[in-house]
């Protein structure tokens, strides 16, 4: 009986042992890895952007895929429907305020369009406030559609304007970082995927494309893993844990994207947004460029005929400009982000302001953040809300620029 005894406390000083040592060799791993101390919950944060965590309000039962749409023309929007549903969507799948039938004639009505920046730009309300107490317009309210959404990259843009021009008065566009992320432009990628191709987002909700019963599968066992890590008192507190679980949702990930991507709905799909297998990459490079340029000059001449003012804002990043707060580098580094897409950024900026020369109202906002010392990014590129008031620094700060800029552009009189 002794020697029972003697062999279960054994055992469980030894597991308690092992468990601790793991956990300060896991947790030193992170530290280092991380650039500094961020809790396992904040990881498991990090892995969904702040713009997903805002769309999810806290939810751990669903994940941002549960809250789209398909749309015939945009490619995916939001629905409002429980549990997973998005609060706040208009009937047009947008946030915000349903958009117009007709013209408003008592007030002036501004689309703002783009990726998820310009979706929790025009959800902080700094702009419409901006105007309504700057901008005299004849006793006209100044109201701001949203017409941004996350994974949205042009044509998404110039195609939402098509579709409601005749009501607005106006549209802005803040992107940038979605068009030029990724495979389209940066050079150790060579894809050769068109610069139109749609998010991820569009596959997962169109089956006719996924129809991999695999990839469904996988989907469902990486989101039970995560939710199971996020919600679990232990799981969500160990790095050892962490790093077991995040490495088996890789696999599953993996594993399942292998079965989903030789599929035949697919291959149909990639062929629509491929390019010339024959193309040097210079010359898929220099392409590319041409498109983003293109779109924007499009968007612009679409606005001219639907009688618009219009302007296009190249949207700020956090390897351009800003001296980055230690907060900031360690949430871009478990975010899974690098900051080496600098170089070619700028080129290709520099490449897209040139349409200004041809009357087409584009501004870089690359710089906005140059003198701020503090913490402004959230994450890879958007801006930090503060839980406390719901402020957020950065996004006012580009209001402010955004309207004084087309204040001036557009001609309107002052207050």
């Amino acid at each position: 009986m002794k020697k029972s005894a003697f062999y279960f406390v054994a055992a469980i000083i030894t597991v308690t042992v092992l468990s601790v040592s793991l956990e300060v060799v896991f947790g030193a791993y992170y530290l280092v890895r991380n650039g500094g101390y961020i809790s396992v919950n904040e990881m498991l944060d990090n892995e969904q952007n702040s713009y997903i965590q805002e769309m999810l309000d806290g939810n751990t039962e669903c994940k941002y895929l549960d809250a789209l749409f398909p749309h015939p023309y945009l490619g995916f929007v939001y629905h409002g429907k429980k549990p997973c549903g998005t609060a706040n969507v208009n009937r047009s799948g947008m946030l915000g305020v349903d958009y117009p039938l007709e013209k408003q004639k008592d007030k002036f009505v501004v689309l703002v369009t783009g990726g998820s920046v310009a979706a929790q730009f025009v959800n902080a309300g700094y702009l419409g406030d901006i105007l309504n107490k700057s901008a005299d317009l004849g006793g006209k309210e100044v109201v701001i559609l949203n017409g941004g959404l996350g994974g949205w990259k042009q044509p998404q843009q110039a195609i939402l304007l098509l579709l409601y021009g005749e009501v607005i008065d106006a549209v802005i566009t803040i992107d940038g970082f979605n068009e030029l992320d990724g495979f389209h432009f940066f050079k150790e990628n060579k894809s050769g995927a068109r610069f139109e191709v749609p998010a991820k987002n569009f596959i997962m909700v169109n089956p006719a494309i996924s129809t991999s019963y695999e990839k469904l599968m996988g989907i469902w066992i990486y989101s039970s893993i995560y939710r199971y890590s996020k919600t679990n008192f232990l799981l969500s507190k160990s790095f050892f844990s962490y790093f077991v679980t995040k490495r088996l949702r890789d696999m599953v990930r993996i594993m399942s994207d292998f079965q989903h991507n030789s599929s035949a709905g697919v291959e149909t799909f990639r062929n629509m947004f491929s390019l010339p297998s024959e193309w040097s990459f210079e010359k898929t490079y220099q392409w590319q460029k041409g498109q983003y340029k293109k779109y924007i000059s499009a968007t612009h001449a679409l606005a001219k005929h639907y009688g618009l003012k219009s302007a296009f804002f190249i949207q700020p990043v956090p390897a351009i400009s800003k001296k980055l707060s230690e907060e900031e580098i360690r949430t871009i580094k478990a975010s899974g982000y690098t900051l080496e897409y600098k170089k070619p950024y700028l080129e290709i900026v520099t490449e897209v302001l040139k349409v200004k020369g041809e009357g087409v109202p584009v501004f870089s906002l690359l710089d906005i953040f140059a003198e701020e010392e503090g913490t402004i990014y959230a994450d890879a590129v958007h801006c930090k809300f503060d839980p406390a008031t719901g402020a957020n620094e950065g996004y006012r700060i580009m209001a402010e620029i955004i309207a004084d800029t087309i204040i001036d552009e557009w001609g309107m009189a002052k207050k």
